[in-house]
């Protein structure tokens, strides 16, 4: 790993477009090298970052739950992750259009059967609105923006308006596209299935957290960040197992959002006659 990402540093700045494609979990062995060669030298490396977030049955040692926390602290380098297969294509397509190191976060997962189309150049570190809304409001980065979605349907049957933004993005983030939607909200949920411990969510708290200064219409806003546990490694199991154990699954988010509702003592508004 250390040596596949100091060769592909020496590669982008003899005017190459190298792509390093290393498990989550086996990139932390190479983080001086993407500080020291790739990111000081501002090198165009496609970090193509597979298996992030819970990986399953590969054994504790496999889940890919500590590189974004790891990264996004490093100078130069953009961080991105689709929501699904065809974003994702997109990004990759980004990515090599672009002029700086790049990590792309994309899962083991099986893809979500979306049609096909013709990927697109999207702007960097700009997110993406998948739904408006009045009272809520999520913010999504990589696939777990599935599941956030069918737990924004849930409230919304509940007489909930949740908005919904895909991230795309955690680095850098598209702060002012987050705060216009929260502004008003009593309610801000992020998700990713990431060590919640310095992570995407992080990132959103720090946002909201440098407006509140100036602005007081953020101070009422409550944040809750959603993700794998920092305490505690994951264990060995299917990931559809521990994602129900460490409540990443729909009905564990759905219940997480509840108990933050509840904890804030807030209520869906009366609909209108």
């Amino acid at each position: 790993e250390q040596h596949a990402v100091t060769l592909a540093t020496g590669l982008a700045l003899a005017g190459m477009r190298p792509v390093v494609a290393l498990y989550a979990t086996f990139l932390q062995r190479a983080f001086d090298q993407i500080v020291h060669d790739v990111c000081q030298n501002d090198a165009p490396v496609l970090l193509a970052v597979d298996r992030s977030g819970l990986v399953g049955e590969d054994g504790t040692s496999h889940q890919g739950m500590f590189t974004l926390p790891a990264q996004r602290m490093l100078p130069n380098l953009v961080i991105a992750s689709p929501r699904d297969e065809q974003e994702i294509r997109s990004l990759v397509r980004t990515a090599l259009a672009q002029e700086h190191p790049f990590a792309l976060h994309y899962p083991r997962d099986a893809g979500f059967g979306v049609p096909e189309r013709e990927p697109e150049l999207l702007p960097i570190g700009r997110g993406e609105v998948l739904r408006e809304g009045r009272d809520l409001l999520f913010v999504t980065f990589g696939p777990i923006t599935a599941r956030a979605v069918e737990v924004a349907d849930a409230l919304e049957a509940r007489g909930w308006s949740v908005g919904v933004i895909n991230a795309r993005f955690a680095k850098p983030l598209d702060k002012q596209l987050i705060l216009d939607a929260a502004r008003g909200k009593s309610l801000l949920v992020t998700f990713e299935e990431s060590v919640v411990t310095g992570g995407f969510g992080s990132g959103v708290l720090e946002a909201v957290e440098e407006a509140r200064l100036t602005d007081p219409a953020y101070r009422s806003l409550a944040v809750r960040v959603i993700g794998i546990p920092g305490d505690r490694f994951v264990d060995h199991g299917s990931v559809t197992d521990l994602r129900r154990l460490i409540r990443l699954d729909v009905p564990g988010l759905q219940a997480q959002v509840d108990e933050t509702i509840a904890q804030l003592g807030i209520e869906a508004p009366t609909p209108t006659a």
